[in-house]
């Protein structure tokens, strides 16, 4: 049995790369890791977990040789993985390699691997149980491990110095943390009070109140907070203003490999940070702002949840991803980051408020919620029910208040500086947190075309995402809020409302009397107009979940359904798809993220029997002759005389990419062949039997 090691659970995309791997993963020349970078270690991990997706997916399909290249790839990349080294055993010895397997068993067990059970178990090692070194290898995992002294990435960090405002982040005190999916910085100790240094030397309203409570002992200030600036002082918070905020520098060696650059997904420190970047993805087609460098992908949207319950908070332009001419391009709505109206320097207003905000915190608040991982989300709270324009609590609770992306003329300071100095620390915001339990889910090239099941964008607590590619007429979910938490332990009542999209299209039925779950039933829906924004047009459904405790609604949970603008589809009155043209002429031209949908070429028309059960399609490819599908997705070779499908010819899809552009999706022939029988004239469905 391959062993996943402990990541969370993630789906990762086969793009992922495209962004996130250096030049020396891409060359294949990577320093052993007693000599690498500790900087790399972000991209290294990532193009692991990719490879370790893929070769999965390859060895259940029965390609244990090319699995096994794969599983190779991995212990090159993390030669300090006991489970690289474990699954590159299991496929070593499935397919005869035993000497081999031998020795990758025996290095995962020097590495750390102790699960003797799967080793006395597992059926893919069945060939190596007679052989003398695997007695030896067994005995040894039944022994305790301790790290290689030797070994720098397993070396403990040392918490680095804080100096004359400056947290330096370097090797010795950055070390890469398995559940965080992150590199994480230690410093030491902050200090126990600002030592006469004023929280703010601002003359605004806001300003005055912040340092004044500061100086009367009821707001906390910016002692032991972090400001990380990742543009290079492009945009950068004025200091000056905030002299107690200690601002993070990089080491020469993470510059070298722009660590210190863009969205922040791969570093974390050991206390609240408050950060920006004003910079963007430009120049190819798979431009983006900084959000969407992690919003089309699972693995990394969690690595931003880990950094939204770890108090830290970061600003970004949308650049171009929210305007009229692309309209609002992103795939899902999440709390786990400010996204500001415009480009450089438009986060500036929100750096100001939000930093003004965390100074505002009664101490005792402060320390309470940092402690438990809630300070993010508490200011998400505020900076949301603070707007201009949210007077009330029905508005807070419309998608008004949570637009994916903010404008600096809502920004209303004085409130959400008082709103925080006012919280107490026996009644707190609560923190949603969200699970599916169940859901309706396609079959991939059934009811839908795509090289692997990408239906669930990401899952996190904070935030669920889903694309709409089935091509039924509806998609349901139950979503379950019951692990939302008070941090007072009050009890949670919950609401559930839609934030953006049709309400002719949406239904949301609470399924208990608290709100703690609810089913949703999302209906396909074309383009529409953004909320507040009727120049723009959006495909994203956005359902906000809000935990209450009797006196305050929590920041909001997402759930988004977003459907591909790139598609004419067609239903008719009952429902049924009757066809979808993935090449029209105008459609096709639509923006849609190519890390989310890989571009096809073709027109399906449906076909039904006279009981309206869909029993096909026709497939047209421009200049080539129609292809006859059958129910199940197979292309039809042979039909009897009711036209049902008596042979037929299992298809994949997979990509084609040419240098630096988006990829576009082929269909492949597999060399076997489906047979059906029936039970009577009336059946369309038949029963299939797979031939070799």
């Amino acid at each position: 049995m391959f062993n996943v090691p402990r990541l969370l659970t993630v789906a990762v995309a086969p793009l992922t790369a495209l962004l996130f791997t250096t030049a020396a993963i891409q060359s294949g020349t990577l320093p052993q890791s007693e000599e690498r970078s500790i900087f790399l270690e972000p991209a290294i991990r990532m193009q692991a977990m990719q490879l370790q997706r893929q070769m999965l997916m390859t060895a259940a399909t029965g390609q244990k040789e090319q699995a096994l290249q794969q599983a190779l790839q991995i212990v090159q990349l993390t030669p300090a993985s006991p489970a690289a080294h474990y699954n590159a055993a299991c496929l070593q010895a499935v397919v005869g390699k035993k000497s081999e397997a031998l020795k990758s068993l025996d290095k995962a067990v020097q590495l750390g691997f102790r699960d003797v059970r799967q080793i006395e178990t597992d059926k893919d090692l069945e060939s190596l149980r007679n052989a003398a070194s695997f007695t030896a290898i067994l005995s040894a995992a039944r022994l305790p491990w301790s790290p290689d002294p030797d070994d720098q990435l397993l070396k403990p960090a040392v918490p680095g110095r804080i100096r004359d405002g400056v947290a330096l982040v370097a090797e010795e005190n950055t070390r890469w943390n398995e559940d965080l999916l992150s590199l994480l910085t230690t410093f030491e100790a902050a200090a126990k009070s600002a030592g006469g240094t004023p929280v703010t030397t601002g003359t605004s309203v806001a300003e005055k109140l912040v340092q004044q409570w500061f100086q009367e002992g009821t707001a906390a200030g910016h002692v032991g907070d972090l400001y990380d600036n990742r543009d290079r002082d492009h945009s950068n918070l004025n200091l000056k203003k905030f002299p107690q905020l200690v601002r993070v520098e990089y080491c020469a060696a993470a510059k070298k490999v722009n660590a210190d650059w863009g969205v922040q997904i791969q570093q974390m420190f050991d206390r609240p940070v408050l950060g920006n970047s004003s910079t963007a993805q430009v120049g190819s087609p798979f431009w983006r702002s900084n959000p969407r460098m992690f919003m089309y992908d699972d693995l990394q949207t969690k690595r931003a949840y880990n950094l939204y319950v770890n108090n830290h908070l970061y600003c970004y332009p949308e650049h171009n991803d929210y305007d009229a001419k692309h309209g609002d391009v992103y795939p899902a709505n999440v709390p786990f980051c400010v996204l500001s109206q415009g480009s450089s320097g438009s986060d500036q207003p929100f750096l100001h408020a939000l930093a003004l905000t965390m100074a505002a915190f009664q101490p005792g608040v402060k320390q309470k919620l940092a402690q438990r991982g809630m300070l993010t989300a508490a200011v998400q709270a505020i900076f949301r029910r603070c707007q201009k324009h949210v007077h009330s609590d029905e508005v807070y609770l419309s998608g008004v208040a949570h637009p994916i992306v903010f404008q600096s003329s809502n920004i209303d300071v004085q409130r959400m500086v008082t709103m925080a100095h006012d919280l107490q620390d026996d009644s707190l915001p609560p923190m949603v947190q969200l699970r599916v339990v169940e859901e309706d889910l396609g079959v991939a090239g059934r009811d839908y075309f795509h090289p692997h099941a990408a239906e669930k964008l990401f899952d996190t607590p904070a935030a669920i995402a889903r694309v709409y590619r089935t091509t039924r007429a509806t998609r349901r979910m139950v979503v379950d809020a019951s692990a939302s938490r008070d941090i007072n332990g009050k009890p949670l009542t919950f609401t559930w409302r839609l934030l953006q999209g049709d309400p002719e299209k949406v239904r949301v039925r609470p399924m208990d009397s608290n709100g703690t779950r609810a089913e949703i039933i999302f209906h396909w829906h074309p383009s529409f107009p953004t909320v507040g924004r009727a120049d723009m047009l959006c495909d994203r459904i956005d359902i906000g979940v809000f935990a209450h405790n009797g006196q305050h609604y929590s920041a909001p949970g997402f759930v988004t359904s977003f459907s591909l603008r790139n598609e004419k589809r067609r239903y008719d009155a009952d429902g049924n798809i009757m066809f979808v043209d993935y090449g029209d002429a105008e459609i096709s031209k639509q923006y849609v993220d190519p890390l989310i949908d890989i571009r096809k070429r073709w027109r399906d028309d449906y076909r039904y029997s006279r009981t309206g059960q869909m029993i096909g399609w026709v497939r047209k490819h421009p200049k080539q002759p129609p292809e006859q599908f059958n129910h199940d997705g197979t292309i039809i070779l042979e039909t009897d005389h009711l036209d049902r499908a008596v042979r037929s010819q299992p298809v994949r899809y997979v990509t084609r990419q040419a240098g630096n552009q988006p990829p576009t999706l082929e269909q492949q022939a597999v060399d076997q062949t489906m047979t059906y029988q029936y039970q009577s004239d009336d059946d369309l469905v038949g029963q299939a039997t797979l031939q070799p």
